[in-house]
Formats: C-alpha cells, sequence, structure tokens
C-alpha cells in the first residue's frame, strides 16, 4: 500500500486514459506511482466496486524473491526521487507529489495489534474494502473488525 499526499491509505492507480484498455492504465500508473514494471501475464483481478466510479483492484502473485526484489526497487526509486526534488527538475514520477510512502500491511494480529489495529487508519476510497477481499479472500486471513 503507498501513503498518499492527503494522509490516507492507498494502491497505486488512477484513471485510464482515452483508447487505454483497463490493463494499459494499471501498468502506467504502477511505473508512475511507485516504479516498477507489472508483469501483465501474472496480474489477475480481485475485486470490482462501483463507488462514485468504477474501480478495479489487480493482484500479481510473487514468490518471496520477487516480493524483496519490487520492495528494493520501490525503496530505491523513491529515495531516487528525494534526491531529484531536492536538487533537480525534471523527475517525473509521483513520488512525493501523489505517493508519500509506502506501507507494508502486516497479515498477522496478535493482543489487537497488527492487521486489526491496522484496519482503523484512514483509507482513500475503496481501498479499505479491497484490502479486506484481499486478506479474507484471497488470503484467508481473518479480520476481527
Amino acid at each position: 500500500m503507498i501513503d498518499r499526499w492527503d494522509g490516507r491509505m492507498g494502491f497505486p492507480g488512477g484513471t485510464a486514459d482515452e483508447g487505454e484498455s483497463l490493463l494499459e492504465a494499471l501498468e502506467r500508473e504502477i511505473k508512475e506511482e511507485i516504479g516498477i514494471q507489472v508483469c501483465i501475464p501474472k496480474v489477475h483481478e480481485i475485486a470490482s466496486h462501483e463507488w462514485k466510479i468504477g474501480t478495479h483492484f489487480y493482484g500479481m502473485e510473487v514468490s518471496e524473491m520477487e516480493f524483496m526484489h519490487i520492495y528494493y526497487h520501490i525503496l530505491n526509486n523513491f529515495a531516487r526521487s528525494i534526491l531529484l526534488h531536492t536538487y533537480q527538475e525534471g523527475d517525473k514520477s509521483r513520488f512525493l507529489s501523489e505517493t508519500t510512502g509506502i506501507k507494508i500491511v502486516p497479515i498477522v494480529s496478535h493482543n489487537g495489534k497488527g492487521i486489526d489495529h491496522f484496519m482503523s487508519n484512514a483509507f482513500a476510497g475503496s481501498a479499505r474494502e479491497d484490502l479486506i477481499v484481499l486478506l479474507e479472500e484471497v488470503l484467508g486471513v481473518k479480520i476481527t473488525l
């Protein structure tokens, strides 16, 4: 998950440009907001919501090693963006303008801490509901709300 400019947490994303498929938009938005390339053949839809707008939540199953590689690249891109914003013009990423940090969701619970406490944070749009679907229906993690 990401920390957003407005203080809430959410998932990277945005709107599809004219003529752009949902997966093309997903690929572009992930690259813009967290600086990584998505492997489209590994992506699958997890949930869709009709809210004020239609939203689509996608996931990508990765191994522990792939996760560590992705996490490293996100941190590296975030640090690079901080330096570019501080010392140079021309950083095209959305770090610091839309994305102000990243979160690893704790999927364990212990004495009211972990995921149960994490769920009390402020979420943007349907991010909380998407996270619940991911945790309960995909990962089989029971949440006490």
